[in-house]
Parts: C-alpha cells; sequence; structure tokens
C-alpha cells in the first residue's frame, strides 16, 4: 500500500539510504533548516512503511517550487512519483499555492536534468524559458571567507 505524506527529513534520512541523491544528507537539512517550515515542505512516498520517494519543496507566497527530489528504482516503474505530486499539490493547494515550479524541463543549461523531461511534461503543456540564475558577489572577501567555510565544514563532514 502506497502512503504520502508531509514529513521532516529526519523521519526519512535513514530510509532515504536507497534513494539516488547526488548531495550530502546534511546539505538537504541545512537547506532545511535554514528556510524553516514556512517556506520549506518535505514529502516522503511510502510502501509499506519504507520510503520509496521523497521531495523537498520550496514556498514563498502563493508560488512553490519543487526543488529536490529522489526515489528508489522500484519505485519508477509503478509511478510513485507521479503520485506523490499529485498528492503534493492537493496538500500545497490546500495551503493557498496556486503557482508551483517543477524546474528545469528541457534546459540546455543543465544537460543531465533532461531525463526529467518526460516526468515533468506530463504535468504541464507549456514549457518556460528562463534565463539561469548567476551569482555575482559584491564583497569578493566575504563571498571567498565562505567558500573557504564551506569547504572545511565539507571536509569535517568526510
Amino acid at each position: 500500500m502506497l502512503t504520502v505524506a508531509r514529513t521532516t527529513f529526519r523521519d526519512i534520512e535513514k530510509e532515504a539510504a536507497g534513494c539516488d541523491i547526488t548531495l550530502p544528507i546534511e546539505d538537504y537539512l541545512d537547506m532545511i533548516g535554514a528556510l524553516g517550515a514556512r517556506h520549506c515542505r518535505v514529502f516522503a512516498a511510502r510502501i509499506d512503511g519504507q520510503v520509496v520517494a521523497w521531495s523537498i519543496v520550496t514556498v514563498e507566497g502563493s508560488y512553490a517550487v519543487h526543488y529536490y527530489a529522489a526515489m528508489r528504482d522500484t519505485a519508477m516503474r509503478i509511478h510513485v512519483t507521479d503520485r506523490l505530486l499529485y498528492a503534493e499539490c492537493c496538500m500545497l493547494g490546500s495551503q493557498g499555492i496556486t503557482d508551483y515550479d517543477l524546474m528545469g524541463i528541457g534546459s540546455d543549461f543543465a544537460p543531465s536534468l533532461k531525463g526529467l523531461n518526460a516526468f515533468k511534461t506530463k504535468f504541464t503543456e507549456t514549457i518556460t524559458p528562463v534565463t539561469p540564475a548567476r551569482d555575482v558577489p559584491l564583497k569578493k572577501v566575504f563571498y571567498k571567507t565562505l567558500q573557504a567555510v564551506q569547504g572545511v565544514r565539507r571536509a569535517f563532514r568526510q
């Protein structure tokens, strides 16, 4: 039986080991902690109590962004992510969200994400081209210091 619920990332951290994730778990936890419950939602789909897919959604006003997601390979054949996304839309809609961005559809900027096009284009007829964001540090010394601190943090985690 498939169940979908809003959850916390700590709840799924241990179970997420079988999901294909690109960042260390701590990076997701840092993001969730920094944004807080007002601006971040975590959803998980479980089969027989085990997490098979999850997503992190950022929220600002009535706008939400499907920021990160992962699933187990076994979940793909039974369309768990479709069901999870539908549940997210229902739950977010009940919270006043009117726009939901799936990010990165058909982008030449990130060709590695083009494999997600088949999934994402099931939910929209319109693909909106977006210029990728660029960081332009105004305080270069401060920015370099932040980069160095992040490097030290990553070194300690390993």
